[in-house]
C-alpha cells in the first residue's frame, strides 16, 4: 500500500476503508455494514467518554447517575469510597453488596455475582437500567 503511514491519527482500518477497500469490487452492503459498525462504535465511545470522565476522587457522571438510580430502587444505602488509584463506591448490607465503579457496577448476593461492564452496553443508561433491574430481582427473591 503506497502512502500508508501507521503513525497517523487515522486508524489503519479507517485508512483502508477510505482509500483502498472502496475501490475493490465487493458488495456494497458489506462496505455499508463496516461503515455502520464504525459509526456505532464511535457513538458508544463518545457516550461513555462523557459519562465516565472524572479526575482524582471526584464522582464520574456515570457513578452519580447509578447512585441515584440504585438508591431510588433499594432505598437509602450508605456508600463509602474505596480504592487507592481509582475510586469506587461500596454499600454493604447483610444480604447484598453493591459496587459502583467509574464505568461499571456489580452486585453480590450470597454466592451469586453480577457484573455490569461498559463494554457490554451501548450507553451508560442501558447499563444502569440493567443494574437496577438485577438489583430489583435480587431484592424480590
Amino acid at each position: 500500500m503506497s502512502g500508508f503511514n501507521p503513525t497517523r491519527n487515522v486508524s489503519a482500518w479507517k485508512y483502508l476503508l477510505r482509500y483502498h477497500l472502496t475501490s475493490l469490487p465487493m458488495p456494497f452492503s458489506f462496505l455499508k455494514k463496516i461503515r455502520f459498525a464504525f459509526r456505532e462504535r464511535s457513538a458508544q465511545r463518545q457516550a461513555w467518554n462523557i459519562s465516565s470522565s472524572a479526575s482524582g476522587r471526584q464522582l464520574s457522571a456515570f457513578q452519580a447517575a447509578a447512585l441515584d438510580a440504585i438508591r431510588h430502587e433499594l432505598g437509602e444505602l450508605a456508600f463509602c469510597e474505596e480504592g487507592e488509584r481509582d475510586m469506587f463506591l461500596v454499600a454493604r448490607r447483610s444480604d447484598l453488596n453493591v459496587y459502583v465503579y467509574r464505568d461499571g457496577a456489580a452486585l453480590e448476593a450470597g454466592s451469586s455475582n453480577h457484573r455490569f461492564e461498559r463494554w457490554d452496553y451501548d450507553s451508560p443508561e442501558e447499563l444502569i437500567e440493567a443494574f437496577v433491574r438485577s438489583a430489583r430481582d435480587i431484592e424480590n427473591i
